[in-house]
Order: C-alpha cells, then structure tokens, then sequence
C-alpha cells in the first residue's frame, strides 16, 4: 500500500512537473514572438545580420543584387539557371532538389525555434486572430513568422548559389550554409529540453560565438574594416545634433546615429 502511494505521489510530481515545464514553454515562446517576429527593425536587423554571415564566407557575392534576384526567384518556384565559374549550368529547378535534399529549406529560427514552440498552445489560450496570447493564430505572429522565414530562407539560398558559383558541389555548399547561417533543428536531446529553456536564444548563442571566434582569427580585416565605418558614421553628427544616451532606452545604448538634424519638440 505505502509502496503504491509513493508511486503514486511521484506519477503525480512528474505530471506537476511537466504541466509547468508547459506553461514556462508558453510564455518563453510568446515572449520571443514578441522581441522578434512583430519587430520591423528586427526582420531589418536579421537581413543585415545575414548578410554579414555570408560575406564572411562568400565575401561581395553576398551582397551582389544579381545573387538576392536569384535566391528569390529559386525560392518563388521561378524557371532559370546559374552559371557556375567553371561554366557548368545549374536549373533552379535542381538547386530547389538538392536544398530540400539537404535540408536547408525552413531550417531557421523562423521555421525551427518558434514554429515547433506552436503546438498545443491554442486550446489553452485563446483562438482569436487578434488575441496576442494566441500563439498560433495571432496575425501579427503569422506575418512575422513567415516574412522572416523567407528571409532566412533567402539567405540560405544566396549562401548556397554563391557557392556553387565558385564551383563547389552540393554537399560542400550546403556544409557552408549551415556553418554560417545555422540549422536551427541541429540539436542534442540535453540542448533542446534544457539549454533552450533556461537561455531563449540559445542555438544562436551557441552557433554563432565560436563561428564569430574563427572568422575573428581568420579574417580579422573585414571586422576592422566594419569598425571603421561604424566609427566614421558615428562620428559625422555634430555635438549640437547629438542625441543624449542618457533618455535612450537600455536596448538602444549601442546604437549608432546616422548623420542627419535632430529637432525637440519646440523644434
């Protein structure tokens, strides 16, 4: 009897346990739809981000125009080809193939950290579209979600085309893909219901740190290159149109003030 009721006691701390374990999964995920996906300048911040990923592998092809056309014509199901540097002619058709083959296709944080965060969450929270605590059908959620897993997904695909331009395989474009801009689902067991739930952005943290480490020690020019634009457009507004850091909030102390006239409300 005593025996029974200790197992008893436990099936039901184990069911406690993870009905809060459930709960902390819900509003963790609310909270990063709501420091992500509703932000404008976040989507803008991830592009730039992106960007930055590739050029560190791909150098200017990143951020060549013709590249951005193609990746979005190749991810809008458009006919075409690329021409790699050894002239070999490649079909949207196959480099759409060998990305899903690959598993680049919605690997981001988009369609990866957020969407499996999704299920289960409606029937305890509401099912409006314009409820905020309605994970799934909340609009503004959807929107951010989809518009900035075609922004990863683009990424990934300029990645991809930019290297297989330079002549490397399938695999070989894909191993570069995922080393700069990560798959989001490439995860231990320990990682994935621990790690993540004590740190909310923690495949990034943990993908990108060393990966910045390397580029660091292997190309430290482009990042004192990118120093020095940063500094040069800092340092353009003059003392009278300076902003105060003092009345900015803390998210914006490391901003930097592009040159231009700043009026108070007395103008």
């Amino acid at each position: 009897m005593v025996d029974k009721a200790n197992k008893l006691a436990m099936v039901q701390r184990a069911k406690d346990v993870n009905t809060l374990l459930k709960l902390h999964d819900k509003f963790l995920y609310l909270y990063k739809m709501n420091v992500t996906a509703v932000l404008p300048g976040f989507h803008a911040r991830n592009k730039f981000s992106n960007m930055f990923q590739n050029y560190l592998d791909v150098g200017s092809e990143a951020i060549h125009p013709k590249n951005q056309k193609q990746a979005s014509d190749i991810l809008l199901g458009k006919d075409g080809f690329i021409k790699a540097r050894n002239g070999k002619k490649i079909s949207y058709e196959e480099i759409r193939q060998q990305m899903s083959a690959h598993g680049l296709t919605d690997s981001g944080y988009f369609n990866i950290d957020t969407y499996k965060k999704t299920k289960g969450i409606k029937k305890n929270i509401g099912v409006s579209t314009f409820n905020p605590f309605n994970a799934n059908d909340f609009f503004a959620y959807n929107w951010g979600r989809n518009f900035g897993g075609f922004i990863e997904n683009q990424d990934k695909t300029v990645n991809f085309v930019a290297n297989l331009k330079l002549g490397k395989g399938f695999t070989e474009s894909a191993e570069h893909v995922n080393k700069f801009l990560f798959d989001y689902s490439d995860l231990t067991d320990f990682e994935m219901s621990v790690a993540e739930r004590i740190v909310p952005f923690y495949t990034w943290l943990r993908k990108n740190t060393p990966l910045q480490l390397e580029m660091m020690v292997e190309k430290p020019e482009i990042y004192r290159n990118m120093s020095k634009v940063f500094n040069t457009l800092n340092n353009a507004t003059d003392d009278e149109n300076r902003i105060d850091r003092e009345f900015l909030n803390d998210f914006a102390q490391d901003w930097i003030q592009l040159p231009g006239t700043v009026k108070n409300p007395e103008g």
